[in-house]
Order: C-alpha cells, then structure tokens, then sequence
C-alpha cells in the first residue's frame, strides 16, 4: 500500500463547531423499543464516541441525528435550534460511511465535489483538493477510488464529508473494514484533523480500544440504554457497573467483602480505602496490568497460559473467582497446575457501585 502522510492544516476551514442535544430520545421499530430515553449533551468542538456491542443502540442514534431514522419520542437539537422533525437534508451535518459510499465511475477529486455540485459550490473541484490535501491525498485526485487502497479510499469518504463544512460530523464504524495496524494509523489521523479543524464528531464503534483513543468522552451502551458516559479514564478506572467494567479493557470482576478500611478475600486482607463504597459484600474491579505474583496474597491455581509475545496470558483459579494477569513474558514461565500468590496493587482496585 502506498504511504501517505497529510500536509498540515492550513487554508482549510470549516463552520463554526456546534453544540448535540438529545432529550429523553427515544426510538421505536413497530413493538420493539432500540433506544430509551436517550439524553446526551456534546460539547462543540468535542469527539464523542457511542460504543457498545451489535444491537446496543449506537447506530440508530447516530442515524437519528443524521436525519436519518425518525424519533419515535423526545427532542434533538444541533446548535440549537430544533431538528426533531427536520429531513436530513435539513440538517448541518455529513457522515462517513463503514462502506465509503464511493462513486465508482467517478473519479476521486469529482467524488469529493460531488455534493458541492448539488448545493451550487461556485469552485467544487478547487475545494475538493484543498479536502484532498487535508487527507494527504494530494496529487490523487484523478485516480478512480479503484485504484485506491482501503485506507485511501476511507481518506476520500472523510474529505467528502469535511468538504461540505458541517456543523457535526458523523462516523458510522469508519474503520471496521481495515486490518487492525492501519485502523491504529487512520484512527490517530482522524482524531489529529478532528482537534485541528475543532469540529463536533459523533463517532460509532464497538471497538473498546479505538473509542478509549479518539474520544474526548465515551458513551458505552446496552440494549438500548446509556449505562455510562465518561472519559476514557474515568470509565476503564472508575467504572459504573460490572457491565461497562468488563466492556471496557480487560476486566477481573472479584468477590470480596469491604469494611471501610480493607478489603477481604479469602485468607487475604488488603488495606484500602474508597469514599462512598459501598460496605459488606462487594464485587471488585481489578485490571490485569495491576496485579503481580508475589511470595504472599490471594493464593490460585494457573488454569491456562496463552504467549502473545510482549506478555504471557495466565488465567488463574481463585477463591474469590478467576483472575486474568497478563505479566511480561520474559519473567518466569509457569506451568498449568502451579499454585501461586497474587498480589494486588492498590493503584488498580474499584469497588464496583451497589
């Protein structure tokens, strides 16, 4: 695949970043309820990620906001003014498609121009390669998008939409159709021209690691509800419920108990405090990272062990439930059925919400 780098970002500007408000939105196909009551405020000039597993919801609220799906009940507004019942046509913003939604017998510069050319743009192609540059696609303007690799072609359907100079900007699970190293390289760059345009981005995934790099907030969803919204910190260290834990990273979701001052496993006792934790029978986030075999500490059993080159994957049985450590993998491997002390490092730990 050809490398392109994007040139930085100088002449190119959009339209002032506007605010997303959504009130008790809620959607319906026939009996069936996708979306409950949604309610969401995003910032101008911020990204913000829907993340959640197939069926959650996520899309559907990003399609409400294109326009493209009707709100069964509620209110949305975009810079505000009140677009509940507006056609997509009506509305300030364009959306990147998973599919690219590339004209094929059109060339590259011609797709960029395509929707100026509708809406009377007095220079369509002297704009599309400015959107083109943005992209670092200069020069590649009359190419066909079959001649194109993925990530080109994924670069085109992001200047198409900037183009237009929305007032937000859509993503419909943009990247799920590259290999996962060019994923890492595209998401970096759309965050990059997102923060220096300051343009408002409303992104889809269900990809943890791609929302947690992006995002300036993260909505994770379920079944059609918002279990949390957050940073990425806040929802992978301070997470509201054993769902958005175990979403969120790789989880270890524990039994213990909780006195105010320590924590109590099996013949184990951690001293650790957490304001406004609940006390007596707890359920306990513990991430992989934060844990270390040590000569004392929550006594298990190696399950299974998996090498994945920088780390080795060990499940461990333990009284208190199975734990997931993921040390590195020149330290000492064990064997399957080795007993072993788990210590936990306080840094790591979260007494999940009642």
């Amino acid at each position: 695949m050809t490398q392109t780098q994007h040139s930085p970002v100088t002449t190119f500007h959009t339209g002032r970043a506007a605010p997303v408000q959504l009130h008790n939105v809620t959607k319906r196909f026939g009996r069936n309820t996708v979306v409950h009551g949604a309610t969401l405020e995003i910032e101008p000039g911020t990204l913000v990620t829907l993340l959640g597993p197939s069926g959650c919801g996520k899309t559907t609220i990003l399609r409400m906001i294109a326009g493209l799906e009707t709100i069964s009940a509620g209110q949305l507004l975009i810079d505000g003014e009140d677009v509940t019942n507006l056609s997509a046509a009506q509305r300030d913003v364009t959306m990147v498609f998973q599919s690219y939604a590339l004209f094929p017998h059109l060339s590259v510069v011609e797709n960029v121009a395509y929707g100026l050319r509708v809406s009377r743009h007095p220079a369509p192609l002297q704009a599309a390669e400015e959107a083109l540059t943005l992209v670092g696609l200069t020069g590649f303007g009359a190419r066909s998008p079959a001649q194109l690799s993925g990530g080109q072609q994924q670069r085109v359907a992001l200047a198409r939409a900037l183009v237009m100079k929305p007032k937000v900007l859509l993503f419909d699970e943009p990247l799920s159709n590259l290999d996962a190293k060019l994923r890492r390289k595209m998401r970096t760059e759309i965050r990059a021209i997102q923060q220096n345009l300051g343009i408002t981005a409303v992104y889809v995934t269900h990809d943890q690691a791609e929302a947690l790099a992006i995002s300036d907030l993260v909505v994770v969803m379920s079944a059609g509800n918002i279990e949390q919204i957050g940073t990425p910190e806040d929802l992978y260290r301070r997470p509201a419920n054993a769902f958005v834990a175990d979403f969120i990273g790789e989880a270890n979701l524990l039994q213990g108990t909780y006195d105010g001052h320590a924590l109590h496993f099996q013949h184990t006792s951690i001293p650790y405090t957490q304001p406004g934790a609940p006390t007596g029978p707890v359920k306990v986030l513990v991430r992989p990272e934060s844990i270390t075999f040590g000569a004392s500490g929550l006594l298990g059993r190696v399950t299974s062990s998996a090498y994945l080159g920088a780390v080795t994957e060990y499940t461990i049985d333990t009284p208190a439930g199975e734990v997931l450590i993921a040390p590195p993998s020149e330290t000492t491997s064990l064997p399957v059925g080795r007993d072993v002390h788990l210590h936990f490092h306080n840094n790591g730990l979260y007494i999940l919400p009642a």
